[in-house]
């Protein structure tokens, strides 16, 4: 049976691990919606194992699977918005990704830019090390940034859950994430316990909408697959 203390425990760890690791917010607006025409949803259902009372069990991971629907479906539509893509038979360099963040100056400043986790590697080996001040690449906030003149771009990095082989760079002022919140709890994600014939599960949805950019204000640098995995040097 669920025990309240501990269903609110879980649900509050689920929230904060949501808001937390969530990609979106870095690469769109996001807009909380009362009504939403044409959404779309990503639900997930859980069997668990019984909940004892005072027995700890580790959930808020759980949610991963939502957030990395949500990215791979940004990823999705980005890819389609790309048109005129740059194209490289060798893993992207420096030269290659800042032609791609130059074709996108004359219609934005772009400020964030998605890269296979391998590629995300192996750029830290670039040039100077990286605890000098002019390197390319600069934490702030946790975050990795790609510096390039006078634009910052944060690299959002992908992981083996997501598909991707492309670099895309873009400004997310140009999307738009809306949502349609919780009836109960007005949060972005909706989490339930109950109990069913399967036994103890956990559902997690989301209800969604996103607009993309026009295809001008997306940049991808597209390579062979193969190069992502840079499984030797």
């Amino acid at each position: 049976m669920w025990y309240e203390n501990e269903v609110k425990r879980y649900t509050n760890e689920i929230l904060e691990f949501y808001y937390d690791n969530n990609r979106v917010n870095h690469l769109s607006l996001v807009q909380k919606e009362d009504e939403l025409l044409d959404a779309l949803q990503i639900a997930k259902k859980i069997i668990l194992p019984f909940i004892e009372k005072n027995v700890y069990i580790v959930l808020s991971p759980l949610v991963q699977g939502i957030q990395m629907t949500e990215f791979q479906y940004i990823i999705n539509q980005l890819k389609e918005k790309g048109k005129d893509n740059l194209k490289s038979d060798k893993l992207p360099d420096r030269k290659i990704i800042e032609n791609g963040i130059q074709k996108l100056l004359p219609f934005t400043k772009p400020d964030f830019m998605i890269v296979p986790i391998g590629f995300f590697v192996d750029m830290h080996r670039w040039g100077i090390p990286m605890t000098d001040s002019y390197h390319i690449i600069k934490y702030q906030d946790k975050y990795p940034f790609y510096h390039f003149r006078e634009e910052r771009l944060k690299i959002i990095w992908s992981n083996k859950f997501v598909n991707l082989n492309e670099i895309i760079i873009g400004n997310k002022e140009h999307s738009l994430w809306q949502y349609k919140a919780d009836e109960e709890t007005d949060e972005r994600i909706t989490i339930k316990f109950e109990r069913g014939l399967e036994g103890e599960t956990l559902l997690l949805k989301t209800v969604f909408k996103y607009t993309p950019p026009y295809s001008e204000n997306i940049s991808i640098i597209e390579f062979p697959e193969e190069l992502t995995k840079l499984e030797k040097k």
